[in-house]
C-alpha cells in the first residue's frame, strides 16, 4: 500500500511557488504563517529569516515560533517561541485529538520507499497528528494575536498540507497560510506551496556598480583611456 502511495506521490503535480505576497495578502494581518523546512540547512534558514523581515516591514509585530528539534541548535537570534514537543511522545488516553482524513497519503514521503505494515500504519498517522496539534496549540497560547505569527517546523509537518496549518485552521479563525522553503525532494500535492523569494537581478546589480563607480571617481573614459583616442 505504501508504496503505491509513493509513486502516486511521485506522479503527482509540481509545486506551486509562491512569493510572501502570495502566501500572506498585504496588510498587517493578523496572520498565520507555517513554514515547513529542512533541518541543518542554510538555505533554508535564510528564507525563513527573509520573511520574517518582509512581514515586518509591513509595520506589524511578527512573533516567531520554531520547533526545537534533537541535535539541532535554533540559530535564530529573533526566535520569541521554542516550541518543545517530545517525537516520541504518545497521546495519553484521555486526551483528545483531531486526525485529517487520510492523512497517510500526505506521509507517505516521509515513509519513502520500504513498505509499512497495515497494522502499524495507524500507530504513526496518530503519533505525527498528535505532534502536529501540540505544535499548533502551544504556537497559539504564546501568540497575542496581533500582527503576524510565524511557525517554524520540519518539512514532515507541513508538507501535503494535513499537519501544522490543518491544526492551526481547525483551532482559530485567524487566516492560516503554509508553504515549504524547498521543493527538494518534495512529492507536492495540489495543496503544497512552496516559497520562492525574487533573486537580486543582475540589471540592479549592474546599476549598483556604475553608481559605485561613479561616486568613487570612475568613468567609462577612465577606465579606458585609449577610446577616448579611437572616437575622434
Amino acid at each position: 500500500m505504501i508504496l503505491l502511495l509513493s509513486a502516486a506521490y511521485a506522479a503527482g503535480p509540481r509545486c506551486e511557488h509562491v512569493g510572501v505576497a502570495g502566501l500572506v495578502p498585504e496588510g498587517t494581518g493578523p496572520a498565520i504563517v507555517v513554514l515547513g523546512h529542512r533541518p541543518r540547512v542554510e538555505a533554508d534558514q535564510r528564507k525563513a529569516d527573509k520573511v520574517v523581515r518582509t512581514l515586518a516591514r509591513r509595520g506589524a509585530p511578527v512573533v516567531l515560533a520554531v520547533q526545537v528539534l534533537p541535535e539541532v541548535e535554533p540559530e535564530w537570534a529573533s526566535i520569541d517561541i521554542l516550541l518543545e514537543v517530545p517525537l516520541g511522545g504518545r497521546k495519553p488516553p484521555e486526551a483528545t485529538l483531531a486526525v485529517p482524513p487520510v492523512y497517510i497519503h500526505a506521509l507517505a514521503d516521509a515513509l519513502g520507499e520500504g513498505p509499512m505494515p497495515p497494522e502499524l500504519e495507524s500507530r504513526f498517522v496518530e503519533q505525527v497528528a498528535w505532534i502536529d496539534q501540540q505544535l499548533a496549540s502551544k504556537a497559539l497560547e504564546s501568540w497575542n494575536g496581533q500582527g503576524f505569527l510565524v511557525v517554524l517546523v520540519d518539512r514532515l509537518h507541513v508538507q501535503g498540507g494535513l499537519g501544522v496549518e490543518w491544526q492551526l485552521a481547525r483551532m482559530t479563525e485567524t487566516p492560516v497560510s503554509a508553504a515549504l522553503l524547498a521543493d527538494a525532494g518534495a512529492r507536492c500535492v495540489e495543496s503544497d506551496r512552496v516559497l520562492r523569494l525574487p533573486l537580486f537581478r543582475r540589471a540592479t546589480s549592474s546599476r549598483l556598480l556604475a553608481r559605485r563607480r561613479r561616486r568613487q571617481g570612475h568613468t567609462s573614459r577612465s577606465r579606458c583611456p585609449s577610446c577616448a583616442a579611437r572616437r575622434t
